[in-house]
């Protein structure tokens, strides 16, 4: 689809005002994290993880350029019904064409797209940050050769929350964390 024929991403604004979004990771507290989550919520896989798990996806969304992320491809060009939600044009469906919040990585961004379509809880799942002795759900243990400090993470998340200086995410008050750190700055998530 050619750019200038793309909707904005304000036309999603409130498109799910009603009903509880989940960003889906890849974190190794997936599986446990999904059993916490509401049977009817919208979902946005936060890059591929949620489809390599058989999870059902509404919305894709990633910021890597699929050549930096050869994972990403096969769902971007067949995203089985899922709409694309990219910083990457060529991909995308709708143009992130607005000041919108997000540090480097895709839950951020993915974070921020649910607070702009629901005007209920946005809950985030499958995001340890990269803290633990896996990166990612698929991986065993040790596999990961660095784990990251938990608090630069979380540094850059709480940035988020109602930044004088820039976007950050729309009513943080309505976002909830099944499990992680990400438990110290948002609410927790309880079926």
């Amino acid at each position: 689809m050619a750019e200038s024929f793309k909707k904005s991403i304000i036309s999603l604004k409130g498109a799910h005002n009603g009903q509880s979004i989940a960003v889906i990771g890849g974190s190794p507290s997936l599986a446990t994290d999904l059993q916490n989550l509401p049977e009817d919520c919208i979902t946005i896989a936060a890059n591929e993880h949620a489809y390599r798990y058989g999870v059902r996806v509404d919305y894709f969304c990633f910021i890597k350029d699929h050549n930096e992320s050869p994972n990403l491809m096969p769902y971007i060009l067949d995203p089985k019904g899922a709409i694309i939600l990219s910083k990457q044009d060529k991909w995308t469906d709708y143009s992130i064409d607005i000041p919108h919040f997000h540090r480097g990585f895709t839950g951020h961004l993915a974070v921020w797209l649910a607070t702009l379509m629901t005007d209920c809880e946005v809950i985030i799942c499958g995001m340890d940050l990269y803290t633990s002795d896996r990166s990612y759900y698929f991986d065993r243990p040790n596999d990961w050769e660095a784990v990251f400090p938990e608090q630069p993470h979380l540094e850059q998340w709480k940035r988020g929350i109602d930044n004088p200086r820039g976007p950050s995410f729309i009513d943080s008050s309505r976002i909830y964390a099944t499990s992680g750190p990400l438990t110290k700055i948002f609410k927790t998530w309880t079926k």
